[in-house]
């Protein structure tokens, strides 16, 4: 993956706190908390789900009433902690920049 893409990915998605509705009101959350189990279909069968942050959560409600809103990916523990890996250096590299 180019440099580019890892960059695309740690900023928006590890770094940032994931935006989600709940009865209306809009609140923050950590990334990758409330890993949720959802059931896919045969042949994947359940996996756990957790939240980041993602644009719809805040285009939707924009157009549509909207009570909950969520955004979750199936990343799993191994990716999750290299993403926090990343960040970390990424965050490292900022202040040894400053």
């Amino acid at each position: 993956m180019a440099a580019g893409g890892i960059t695309a990915l740690v900023g928006p998605n590890a770094a940032g706190k994931s935006t989600l509705i709940k009865n209306g009101d809009w609140h923050t959350t950590e990334p990758f908390s409330a890993p949720e189990s959802f059931p896919f279909p045969e042949g994947i069968g359940p996996v756990e789900c957790v939240n980041v942050e993602h644009e719809e959560v805040l285009l939707l409600p924009r157009w549509l009433e909207t009570r909950k809103a969520t955004f979750k990916y199936a990343l799993g523990a191994d990716f999750i902690d290299k993403l926090k890996t990343i960040t970390r250096w990424a965050w490292t590299a900022r202040i040894a920049c400053a």
